[in-house]
Order: C-alpha cells, then structure tokens, then sequence
C-alpha cells in the first residue's frame, strides 16, 4: 500500500514534468520516502488557472474523503482517481478561484505534510491563495511538513535560475505569516556534469533563529542539499543532510518574548509604569516567576505589553471572535498570553494551549452562617425531646410523690402523718428545688417507697444538672451557627443575588440557564467580594486561588478569619496554562520549559511564598487575643439577663395582680 502511495505520487509528477524531464519526480519520490509519514494524511496542492478548468467536475470520494475537484486539461481523470484509490489518506485540493471546489472532510486527523505546486503566475500570490485555502480546513497543521514545488508555465520544470533569491526570500516570508517553519523549496536548475548540461534540483530552506541575533527574520535562505542525476539516469542527493532539521533552538539570543496580560493577584502583580515609553512592567506573581524561569532557560527579552482595553481574559463575541489578551494571540501581535488564563483550546480552534501548570477550580463563595443567638443558649442544650422527657418525669414524679404521701396519711395516725407534701404545690415546689440542687425539706416522709421515690429523682436531677451546666457554659461561649449555605441548590434556593464573572459565559455556557436568573455579570470581582464581606446578602463564582490571595490580604476580621465562606464542592476544576497563536512553532520548547518546572515543584513553593507574604500583610491589622481562654462578659450570659428579666417582669407583674386585689377585697 505504501509502495502504491508513492507511485502514484511519483507518476502524477511524472505527467506533469513530462516523460523527459522525471528527475523531479525521482527527487520527490526520495522525499516521501525520507519524511513524509503515512499515518497522516498528506495534502497535494495546486493551483490551476480558471481557463483551463471545465465546467465538469467529478466526486472523489473514500472513507474519510468527500472531495470536489475540477477536471483539468493538464491531469486527466485516471490519475486523481488512482491517488483516491489507492491510499486514503491523500487528499487533492484544486484551489483555483471556483467557489464550488471547497473541500468537505470527515476525518479528524490533522494532515501530517503538504507538497505545493506552483505552475505559472506570480508566485507569492499563488501561495498565498493555496495557504489561504489549506488554512480553511479544520485539520490544518501547521507544524506540518511543506514542500513546494516552483514550475514554469506548461507544468514544466525551470531549467534556468529564473527566480532570484530575494522572491525565495519572499516565499519563506509568506509560511512564516501562518508560523510555517519546516518548508523546503525546490527550484530546478542545470550544471554541467560529464561534459554535458544535466538537470538539477536544489533544495532551499530557511532558519528564523540563529546565535548571531537573528529573531524569527526572514532575512535570507540556505541552500540544504542537491538532487542530481547520474548518466544512468540514477539520482541521489548530494550532500544527504536532513530536509527538515530542527529549527527551534534551545537558547535565543536575547529575542523579544511579546507577552499579553494584565494586573492579575496573584499570578501576575505589582505593575510600574514607565511615562517616557509607556513601557509596562511587574514585579511580582506566580506567572511572573514563570516567565522569569523560562527567560533563564531560554534566553528571550520579556516584553510586557499593555493591558488589552477591551477586556481582560477574553469573551467570546457571536461573529466568533475574541476579545481581551486572546484577541492579542490571536491577530499575532503577542506571542503569549498569561493571567490565570484558563484552558480554553476544548472550545476554539484559533489558539492552543500549552501544557496546564497549575489546577484552580471555580468556587461559589457565600455569606457565612450566622451565630446562634446568645439567648436560645439556655434552651439549645438539650434538644425538644429530652426536655419534653424531663418535664414530663417531673411532673410525674411530683404527681406520685403526692399521692403516695396522700394513701398514706390516710392510714397513719395523726402522729404519723406528713404536712410537707399533703399539698401538691409544695410537692412541685420541693422537686424544683432538687433540680436547682437547693435543699428541700427536712420533714421527708418516713415511708420507704416515698424516700426510694425521693433518692432516685436526686440521683436523676445530679445527672441532668451536672450535664446541662457542663454545656451551658459551652454554649454560652460559642453558641454554635446557624445552617451555612453548601450546595447550588441551596444557594438557587436561598434567594440570593450572585455575581458571575463576564468571561465565565464563553467558558461555561450552562451559566446562562433559566437557573441563574439572579446572576449579574461584573468585570471586577473585587466589588462582588467587598459587597459579600460588608452586607451578606450575596454571593460570587470565581476562581479558588485569585479569591484566597484576595481574601488573605484585604477580606479577614481583627482574628485573621475571611469575612465570606466558600463551599465544599468545585463548581468547576479549571487548568492554568499559557496561550498561544495557533500553530506557535516556539510551543513545544514552552512545554519542555513548563514540564520541567512542574517537576521541580517550583510554582508549588512560589505559590506557598506569596501566601505566605501576604498572610504577614494582613496580620499587621490582626488583634489576636494571648491565649486560648475567653472570659465571659455580659454578652456571653445574655440569656441569663433575659431570663432574669423576664423573671423579674413575671414578679412585678404577680406583685401588682395581688395588690389590686387586695384592696378590692
């Protein structure tokens, strides 16, 4: 099948240069052989000038293939369907100027090489129509391989060295406006070999970086190798060197590193401004220790570039663009973009994303739950059904109590016979004083079933009371809180109004349900957090590691504890990472950079750093009491206050009721 593949490649190029002339087919046959993967599809690209195209046109069509191409004069029929046939992972565009030739692929596999004919016309633009047209598809690959092939008008090789290097120059330029490195040319030429003028092809390529200050400048380009052809009609390559070498280096002489962001805590903090240039800086952050360990490894020129102005992260816009520090990537002005950026490359394809180098999670944060009031202290200790059971074993012990000294008074002579609980009010008011563990009367009744009665009520009263006064003065210190806010359906049910971050939209379509109706879009949370630390009545989305920075240092009482709560559960696990143009060539050497810091554990002791810092802060402003104890005051005994006058109030209030009545009568 493989054999197949590059037979056809090699016979398309054979009718093409002509039975004659097939020393560039031999040459790009070598290359397939050499470079190109057949685990990928390869793209074969040529433009055909609009006269020359019928107005018929045929389906190629495979598994993965849905093709509209344009019967051309030049290529008859057979050979487009061999190439479909054989090996389906070749794909055929014919980018002339019909709107109807739009290739409709299925397939998701990027293309892994592309081959670029250029017939006749202007070069550059003929390039830029094909990369135009290849860029469109969604399997675009820009970390692909290139070969393009310059031919004369007819599909003739050039024989002569028509093209000058400045438009080779030129040609490197226009791959490098779509971050197209890996691209080799070939160029046909003549040198004379054996007493006779043998056909050529040269292999030219270019370098973006260099040790002698070279930055991504298309400048110049380097002739890599060249395809000859013996008297046997033989060939090989000259030199034998790597078509494709590496061209990302590991260190950059000092090359500008063109970085969007924006004052971010704590990932990227403490800005200066320079008035002269208008040139920005920052001192201080998690990323901005990234970037600082990166410029170690790399040897680039951090260049900060002003905040965006019309946004932050970046919003998703309905005509599909972006705005904020993506825009920025996106158009090519900056190189990277950083902030507590989140991964975002699983809903657009315009950018990608570098390996994730820290996880945060969304976060609802909620008013904290409200202490119990200090007067429901004395009742809070025990719960309804053991104070029902106590009540009731009183009254019923008070009952017997009664009753058994009435049975018994009965029988006993008058000698005998208990005045002390022969009433029922004294019988309750006696039990209530072995409760409050004041002395009852001395006058016991002498039956031993009343005084086992008497004992065992004793014995329980101590028990109880020991208890309660154990916790009463627990609850009297800390009365405990109230029900704390810790789901979102609890949150949606509470009736709160909660504030959501504008860029979370775009990330989090689900947001916009029916069941956010309450939400309200900010741009600066800040102000959702201070509303939250300063009434209560509200609620915020946002990032875990941005609100604990930001609660440490400006959101904590006189004690160091944060002013607002946050519940248990990740609304949303996030990944930091960095962003970059899609088809960035620098990514893979970022990755390098990122794995090994992720490794050291080196943003992990940063991070522990800046919490640190930033705890001693605030703890300038902390009024901690020395010691664990607490002593009581008038706020912890409330209760004791309330019942009190409450027990005075009654007291009057009974005062008052026999006086009028005493006067009446």
């Amino acid at each position: 099948m493989i054999f197949e593949h590059f037979i056809i490649f090699f016979n398309l190029v054979m009718h093409v240069a002509g039975d004659g002339q097939n020393h560039l087919g031999h040459c790009l046959q070598n290359i397939i052989l050499r470079h190109f993967t057949t685990e990928l599809p390869c793209v074969v690209s040529y433009q055909s000038p609009t006269d020359t195209v019928k107005t018929t046109s045929f389906m190629l069509q495979s598994e993965n293939i849905n093709i509209p191409t344009a019967i051309e004069d030049g290529i008859p029929d057979p050979i487009l369907r061999d190439l479909n046939e054989a090996f389906k992972k070749i794909l055929i565009f014919c980018n002339h100027e019909c709107e109807n030739n739009v290739m409709i692929e299925e397939s998701k596999d990027k293309h892994g090489s592309y081959i670029l004919f250029h017939q006749n016309g202007n070069v550059i633009q003929e390039i830029r129509v094909q990369l135009i047209r290849l860029k469109s598809n969604s399997a675009w690959n820009a970390r692909a391989y290139f070969v393009v092939v310059i031919m004369q008008p007819g599909g003739l090789p050039s024989q002569d060295r028509t093209i000058p290097e400045t438009l080779m120059v030129q040609v490197f330029a226009e791959f490098w406006k779509y971050n197209i490195i890996d691209v080799i040319v070939l160029l046909q030429s003549t040198k004379l070999l054996h007493g006779r003028e043998t056909p050529i092809t040269e292999v030219y390529t270019w370098f973006p970086y260099s040790e002698t200050g070279r930055c991504a400048q298309v400048i110049d380009c380097v002739l890599l190798d060249v395809w000859i052809t013996n008297q046997d009609g033989v060939g090989n390559f000259l030199y034998n060197a790597s078509l494709f070498p590496p061209k990302i280096p590991k260190y950059f002489p000092g090359c500008p590193f063109r970085v969007s962001t924006f004052e971010s805590e704590p990932f990227v903090m403490y800005p200066s401004y320079n008035e002269d240039d208008k040139a920005v800086t920052y001192k201080g952050g998690l990323e901005i220790e990234f970037l600082q360990m990166i410029q170690k490894a790399t040897n680039i020129t951090i260049v900060f570039r002003e905040p965006p102005s019309d946004g932050k992260w970046g919003v998703l816009l309905d005509n599909g663009s972006w705005t904020g520090v993506l825009r920025e990537v996106i158009e090519g002005v900056s190189d990277v973009a950083l902030g507590g950026l989140y991964y975002r490359c699983h809903i657009t394809d315009v950018i990608e994303c570098a390996t994730p180098y820290m996880y945060d999670a969304l976060i609802w944060y909620v008013p904290c739950a409200q202490p119990n009031p200090r007067w429901a202290s004395l009742s809070r200790v025990f719960k309804f059904s053991l104070w029902l059971g106590f009540i009731v074993g009183y009254i019923t012990v008070s009952i017997i109590i009664w009753t058994v000294v009435q049975i018994c008074n009965t029988f006993a002579t008058a000698e005998n016979e208990s005045s002390t609980y022969t009433n029922v009010e004294k019988c309750f008011l006696n039990m209530w004083a072995v409760i409050l563990g004041v002395s009852a009367t001395e006058n016991i009744p002498q039956k031993a079933v009343i005084r086992a009665v008497f004992l065992l009520w004793i014995v329980y009263s101590l028990a109880v009371n020991t208890v309660y006064q154990t916790f009463l003065t627990s609850y009297m210190v800390d009365p405990g809180l109230r029900h704390q806010i810790s789901s979102v359906d609890e949150l949606l049910d509470s009736r709160l109004e909660y504030c959501i971050y504008s860029s979370f939209d775009s990330l989090m379509p689900d947001l916009r349900n029916k069941l956010y109706e309450r939400r309200q879009i900010y741009d600066d949370i800040e102000d959702c957090a201070r509303r939250l630390a300063t009434k209560g009545d509200f609620a915020f989305l946002y990032s875990k590691i941005n609100t604990d920075y930001m609660t440490a240092v400006r959101f904590v009482d006189s004690n160091g504890h944060p002013l607002f709560c946050q519940m248990d559960e990740n609304f949303s696990p996030q990944y930091v990472t960095l962003s970059v143009q899609r088809g960035n060539p620098m990514l893979t050497r970022y990755n390098d950079v990122i794995q090994r810091v992720v490794e050291a554990g080196l943003l992990d002791q940063c991070w522990k750093v800046i919490k640190f810092k930033a705890t001693l802060l605030a703890a300038k402003n902390l009024t901690v009491p020395v010691g664990d104890f607490t002593p009581l005051s008038t706020e912890h005994l409330q209760s004791a206050f309330y019942i009190h006058i409450l027990g005075c109030v009654i007291s009057l209030i009974s005062f008052s009721v026999e006086v009028f009545f005493h006067k009446r009568s």
